[in-house]
């Protein structure tokens, strides 16, 4: 990988359109267009959070490459530019994770990694370098399993290339991974986030899992068996070995032990991680359950049976092959007997683990004993054993069964997915062995599991055997299955290329077993789809020709069942669910427009225009049908059944409209876009009040479209709306972030009056918007900060309790919370009159050993003890403190000579500030020391001989001198005043 630093593959981009994301940065600056409108730095990271989304969210690549080019344009420099980088080898991932081709997936992966070496070798200082290592790593770690997925499908030389490249990129990326970890393990424990924590754990399992990797693809693979060992008992020794980083370091280092064919040591480690979780022994649990207060909630067990599933698999695989087939056995249905006595919810890992176990029972062969309902299932090596210690024969079987039922389980529950297609399998296996009698409906999920991985022949060979357990069962069995089948089967040869095959199973489907309305179709519509292309290569070949008018008569007959149009609605939201998005308009297209589906395929045939990025098309089908279909006097409905339809399928053609020109005016940035997007939408709530997930996103979207065209009224009576009816709605909490953001830009650049408007209607929203839901810190934090800044201390001290209150046990915000929130919340007690109170925040930030308080807290505490002087002239008043021990007053003057020594001495009316505060702080601790006395009035007699000017008219100089919020506070004679004031208090 080092070798190609310069520009990721030239294959890999050109079918993508994806170079321009990859331009060197210095060139990309060179190379920008001066352009006009300049975005902010908030619009920015906004811009680049969207197309972030567009490509993790939505798969929009090419949109979201779109965006950050637009971005690229405006010259942007510093952190931004960085960001905009990574984001850039974000969407190569995206990219990646949603091709549907194994090959094409490992080439948009190798683009990746070299787009994170840019990054890194471009920007070594970055702030966003160590992200773009992490990322590197987790993309190989994703990369590695996306090899071994193609390595499935692969055989001879591509399979010994494809090893290759993974040995490659784990190799480059184990380097990396050494110095990440360095780094985070250098953080002192105490000083560690939680996410220092999570991302160290990854790096450490990672680390193990690439150089075992590794190890398992060399011919002589001991080295890295053995450094891979080390790297995860470091780990384990970091965590424990009973957190769950030590578990998944136990299973990983099991895993390199069975990889080398160590299978005793593999086998003691899978069981470490059991016997800590839910071990087998019952002594042992016992054991557990008392060291953790007598009980186990049902969420504990839940959480610790997704750890028996990950281990279950290796240890009954270890032991088979260590010839320990009771051990493997029991292990085997440990797993299946919690699940069942529990309730518990599998995993994915927990379904493939059921697999793995029902294939290995399989192997082992032998009986099972006992109450498969409560989990009290067993396993004997024979059938007296069995019959011998369980006496009812309800409770009897036979491992072959007993993996069958498991197959069909994972089957049932995993509907369209790769594991479904392996519990086919299974079953196909399961029903090919000798003396096994099985139904027609399972030996069909086995046929359909060769099928659907790739297996023709196998599939058709299995079809017959369905075709010929059927010959027995009842003529309602019968026509169940048979249209199916017939369909599948003609389906296997259209895939094998046998076409004339293909056609004539397809005619026997609709001839032989007609009667369900969907097969019937499907099989008519195949029929004729195969025979035509028969006959075009065959032309002037009567019996082919007949056979073709045929199949034209019966998709005639079939294809226009009431039924019909349904069963093709059905398929095509099937499609549509699944991404195949083409599929589904094909099936969207075939409906008949005296339908009551009609119109609602119609809208979801340019829905599907609109998901496979034809924009422009999907926009001209949704004004034909809105602005010229449905005004069309002769499209007027009577039938409520289609006024329904009608409506559920305006609801959706007027929001992907909504949405696609929200999509096109982000991009132009077009005023008059954005004004039709409002103009469209703006009704859209009352019309469909029961589109749940879609009002509130076009109410974010005409938010949007008012924000863009500087309508901040119009902004806000949206945003208030949406706080008002939908508080909890992610598009809400969006918009709201936008508006604030709006108003901080706003904000900048005024001054007086105008910028304290604006500062009160932020905080203002704020307030609204924090008292609807869960109010995030950050956004509490804000609030405070404004009250604090317009001097509302009473709403400052109600956000910064919350504040306390609903964040201050996180561990994540503890630097924040000591460091900013709590002492602004004993700034807004104090200045409220509660003094006591603000002391009792403040004391323990100013006296804890180690402590490290700023300016401002240190003299609001000495405020709290003190007390002060507020006011001026004749209006002065002496504002008590709370009093405090010989240590706090030591402290607090220590402390105010340490800012008022590394002040401007003399000529500034901030030290002038301080230094009255050491002068009253010494006059109040008189009352309780009368020695201080005479130290408060020597401190003023040094003011006295510098000036020799009773009226302290230069302490008045200075502070008129002083700018923005000090000169308001303090000048106009406020601070002189309080000197005068002082002087008499100590004559």
């Amino acid at each position: 990988m080092s070798s190609h630093r310069n520009q990721p593959k030239a294959a890999a981009l050109a079918g993508c359109g994806w170079r321009s994301l990859l331009a060197a940065p210095l060139l990309a600056l060179i190379l920008t267009d001066p352009v006009q409108a300049q975005m902010s730095t908030s619009e920015v990271k906004a811009e680049i959070a969207f197309a972030r989304g567009l490509a993790a969210d939505w798969t929009f690549v090419d949109l979201a490459q779109s965006v950050l080019a637009t971005v690229e344009q405006q010259g942007i420099a510093g952190k931004a530019r960085e960001e905009l980088e990574l984001v850039k080898c974000e969407v190569f991932v995206s990219g990646a994770r949603s091709e549907p081709d194994a090959i094409a997936r490992l080439t948009l992966f190798e683009s990746a990694f070299e787009a994170y070496e840019l990054f890194i070798s471009g920007y070594p200082n970055s702030d966003f370098k160590s992200q773009a290592e992490t990322g590197l790593v987790n993309t190989a770690s994703i990369y590695g399993r996306a090899i071994d997925l193609a390595l499935e499908e692969s055989v001879g030389e591509k399979a010994t290339e494809l090893n290759t490249k993974k040995s490659d990129v784990l190799t480059e990326t184990v380097r990396l991974t050494q110095n990440l970890i360095e780094a985070l393990a250098s953080i002192p424990e105490e000083e560690r986030s939680e996410a220092n924590r999570r991302e160290l754990a990854g790096l450490m399992l990672n680390r193990g899992q690439m150089l075992g990797e590794i190890g398992r693809i060399e011919e002589e693979g001991e080295f890295h068996f053995n450094e891979a060992l080390k790297a995860l008992e470091d780990m384990i020794w970091e965590f424990g070995e009973e957190s769950v980083p030590g578990i998944r370091g136990f299973k990983a280092m099991a895993d390199i032990h069975s990889y080398r064919g160590n299978f005793p040591d593999a086998s003691r480690y899978y069981k470490a991680i059991i016997s800590n979780v839910l071990p087998l022994d019952p002594k042992r649990w016992d054991r557990l359950i008392e060291a953790n207060g007598g009980v186990f909630t049902s969420e504990e067990v839940a959480f610790r049976f997704t750890f028996l599933e990950l281990g279950t698999p290796g240890i009954v695989r270890t032991y088979q092959e260590m010839g320990e087939a009771k051990l493997a056995a029991d292990y085997a249905l440990h797993m299946y007997n919690w699940q069942r006595k529990e309730g518990l919810q599998y995993t994915r890992d927990g379904y493939q683990a059921l697999l793995d176990v029902a294939g290995a029972l399989l192997d082992i062969g032998g009986y099972i004993g006992g109450n498969q309902t409560t989990g009290d299932a067993r396993w004997f090596e024979s059938e007296e054993e069995m019959k011998s210690a369980v006496r009812s024969k309800r409770q009897h079987d036979d491992t072959t069964s007993f993996a069958l039922k498991i197959a069909n389980l994972v089957n049932q529950e995993n509907k369209g997915n790769i594991l479904q297609v392996r519990a086919q399998k299974l079953i196909s296996v399961i029903s090919t062995k000798p003396g096994m009698v099985v139904s027609p409906d399972v030996l069909l999920q086995a046929a359909q599991g060769e099928y659907f991985d790739g297996n023709y022949d196998a599939a058709i060979e299995g079809l017959h055997r369905v075709l010929t357990a059927l010959d027995s069962r009842e003529d309602a069995e019968r026509l169940q299955y048979g249209a199916q089948i017939m369909n599948l089967l003609a389906n296997a040869h259209r895939r094998s290329d046998r076409e004339l095959e293909a056609a004539m199973a397809f005619r026997e489907g609709v001839m032989a077993w007609q009667g369900d309305p969907e097969q019937d179709q499907l099989n008519s519509q195949g029929y004729l789809s195969m025979i035509k292309k028969v006959a075009q290569r065959n032309p002037g070949d009567s019996t082919l020709d007949a056979l073709k008018t045929e199949a034209e008569n019966l998709v005639t007959r079939y294809g226009k069942e009431s039924k019909a149009d349904e069963i093709n609605f059905n398929r095509g939201m099937k499609k549509y669910a699944s991404g195949d998005f083409d599929g589904a308009a094909e099936d969207f297209n075939k409906i008949n427009a005296d339908a009551d589906y009609y119109e609602r395929a119609r809208v979801q045939s340019a829905v599907c225009d609109f998901r496979a990025k034809r924009i422009d098309a999907a926009l001209a089908a949704f004004d034909d049908y809105i602005d010229v279909f449905v005004p069309d006097p002769a499209h007027a409905l009577e039938s409520p059944v289609r006024q329904a339809k009608r409506t559920e399928a305006m609801a959706a053609a007027e929001f992907f409209r909504g949405l696609g020109l929200w999509m096109k005016a982000r991009q132009a940035n077009d005023p008059a876009q954005w004004a039709r997007i409002d103009e469209l939408l703006v009704g859209y709530p009352a019309k469909y009040p029961t589109q749940d997930v879609l009002v509130p996103w076009t109410m974010q979207m005409v938010f949007d479209s008012r924000q863009a065209r500087g309508d901040q009224a119009g902004a806000r009576k949206m945003i208030d709306t949406m706080l008002r009816d939908w508080p909890d709605n992610k598009r809400t909490g969006a918009s709201s972030g936008s508006y604030y953001n709006a108003l901080l830009n706003l904000r900048k650049g005024l001054t007086g009056e105008e910028s304290r408007a604006i500062l009160s209607e932020m905080a203002d929203f704020l307030k609204i918007s924090n008292s609807l839901g869960s109010a995030p810190f950050k956004s509490l934090r804000n609030e405070s900060r404004h009250w604090l800044d317009l001097g509302d201390y009473d709403e400052a001290e109600r956000v910064l309790t919350q504040l306390v209150t609903t964040h201050g046990q996180n561990p994540d915000q503890a630097v924040q919370m000591q460091t900013y929130v709590l002492p602004d919340l004993g700034r807004a007690l104090l200045f409220n009159g509660k003094v006591a109170d603000a002391k009792a925040i403040l004391n323990p930030l100013v006296m804890d050993p180690g402590a490290s308080p700023s300016k401002a807290t240190v003299l609001n505490w000495a405020r709290c003890i003190a007390g002060w002087l507020s006011g001026a002239e004749l209006q002065i008043k002496e504002i008590p403190g709370a009093g405090g021990t010989e240590d706090e007053w030591d402290k607090l003057i220590t402390k105010l000579d340490q800012i008022s020594k590394a002040g401007d001495k003399w000529t500034s009316c901030e030290w002038y500030e301080v230094k009255l505060m050491v002068i009253y702080s010494y006059f109040t601790w008189s009352k309780t020391d009368s020695r201080k006395l005479d130290s408060a009035k020597k401190q003023l007699a040094q003011m006295d001989s510098f000036f020799d000017d009773p009226t302290y008219a230069a302490v008045d100089q200075y502070c008129e001198e002083a700018e923005g919020e000090t000169r308001q506070r303090l000048g106009a004679g406020v601070l002189k005043s309080r000197y005068t004031h002082m002087a008499r208090l100590l004559r």
